[in-house]
């Protein structure tokens, strides 16, 4: 939070900006993250957006106690202002204790696929990566349809880290009713399918679907085979052209 600065109009140019107490994002990260370019005007909103602004891209790294002290301008004989900012970034939070429901039962082993052990850096990016990696992992066990929400973040009871808990809707497991295909008259219908090895009735698995699009393209008959799109009736469809 800012707690002091000197209001300058947002149409005044920004000459120089110098940047103190920075130490994780480096200056022309922090001066990005402010929406302030050299020669130009200040940013709309300024300083409250940009201060805002400047603090998300620290939490977002971790960093949830950083805060801007102070803002001061300075202005020089031709009109243009020289910009101080000075800053405390504060200590990067650690991961503490995450918890990951299925369906209201808590899952060890989706806990292990998120990837982020205890005493770690808790990066925003790092729980988005480890939360893509868990619908993966359900997509190829026949869960295509399932999602995962963060349903809290709060700092742990002793004062360890971050605590959050995520819950994850498995949905119900999808298998394969039918295959289509469309976009190709000269190859017959059957090959095709019998090239996915595919099969009505199978569990719907990721891996399998992306097998049967490269089983596909190697066979060198088709000028374009787009990804398998799957309906909501289980059927799966393959479009594929003919060859130039």
């Amino acid at each position: 939070m800012m707690n002091a600065y000197t209001a300058v109009p947002d149409s005044t140019i920004v000459e120089k900006v110098s940047i103190h107490g920075r130490r994780h994002l480096s200056t022309t990260q922090i001066v990005e993250s402010l929406g302030i370019k050299q020669n130009s005007s200040l940013p709309k909103d300024w300083p409250d957006q940009s201060i805002e602004n400047l603090l998300d891209a620290y939490r977002s790294d971790g960093y949830f106690e950083a805060r801007v002290d102070s803002v001061r301008s300075d202005q020089s004989e031709n009109g243009r202002i020289r910009l101080d900012v000075w800053l405390t970034e504060g200590p990067v939070a650690r991961t503490g204790d995450i918890r990951i429901r299925v369906d209201g039962n808590e899952s060890r082993e989706l806990r292990e696929i998120l990837d982020m052990d205890p005493g770690s850096p808790f990066i925003e990016s790092r729980l988005q990566s480890g939360m893509s990696r868990i619908l993966s992992h359900l997509a190829d066990r026949g869960r295509p349809l399932a999602s995962v929400a963060v349903q809290s973040v709060y700092p742990a009871p002793d004062g360890s880290g971050i605590d959050a808990d995520l819950d994850v809707t498995a949905g119900p497991q999808v298998t394969i009713g039918g295959l289509n295909t469309s976009g190709n008259t000269l190859t017959r219908k059957r090959v095709i399918l019998r090239e996915t090895r595919l099969k009505p009735g199978q569990v719907f698995r990721t891996r399998n679907i992306e097998a049967a699009t490269a089983n596909l393209r190697r066979l060198g008959f088709f000028k374009d085979v787009r990804d398998p799109e799957l309906r909501f009736h289980g059927a799966v469809s393959l479009y594929t052209s003919d060859a130039a």
